[in-house]
């Protein structure tokens, strides 16, 4: 008589207990954050140049035009009539990059060093993202601020705002698709080596 089992599914994931490397991982991912979301509520421009420097020469290449450091302003390009001062950090979108990709991959992997690479991965992919989405809303708000286009009824201020809003979340949902692809690939392979 066949078996009526089915096969594992591949979206599935490998029963593992909630280990103290598990809870260890979390609870480093959420200090991290809270470590982050503090400084970036008191810091200043040049506190900030770790991830603001980037993002200038990121924009600068893509823009063929320099923006210099100013102390306690950011960087500031004279031929654009702009600044990427301290709001344009993106230190929110990091953390929340931060932490989904953690709180995602690390479960994925039975052993402590393998956790540990896991989240060193994250946190340098989260960064390198972040530099990347703030330097293509910085582009697109550029471009929108030379055509001169601004909604009725909306200040620059505001239009910046949903601007860097629509752009943080298309790109969160992008991320948050690739992470899940890679997730259900990672299954598919673990289902014959479940200590992977």
């Amino acid at each position: 008589m066949p078996s009526t089992r089915q096969p594992p599914s591949v979206n599935r994931p490998i029963e593992r207990r909630f280990s103290r490397y598990d809870a260890g991982v979390c609870v480093l991912a959420l200090l991290m954050a809270y470590v982050l979301k503090r400084h970036y509520s008191t810091a200043t421009a040049d506190e900030l140049a770790w991830i603001l420097r980037p993002t200038a020469s990121v924009v600068a290449v893509l823009t063929g035009t320099d923006f210099v450091a100013e102390a306690n302003t950011g960087f500031v390009s004279k031929n654009l009539f702009y600044i990427i001062a301290p709001s344009c950090a993106g230190l929110n979108f990091l953390i929340i990059v931060l932490c989904m990709s953690i709180f995602a991959l690390s479960r994925e992997v039975a052993s402590a060093g393998k956790k540990a690479l896991v989240f060193v991965g994250c946190a340098a992919t989260a960064y390198l993202f972040t530099v990347l989405v703030n330097a293509v809303r910085i582009l697109i708000a550029i471009k929108l601020h030379m055509a001169g286009i601004l909604p009725e009824g909306l200040t620059a201020e505001q239009f910046h705002r949903i601007e860097g809003i629509a752009v943080y979340f298309s790109f969160l949902c992008l991320f948050f698709f690739s992470l899940q692809r890679l997730v259900i690939r990672r299954r598919h392979v673990s289902r014959c080596n479940p200590y992977y």
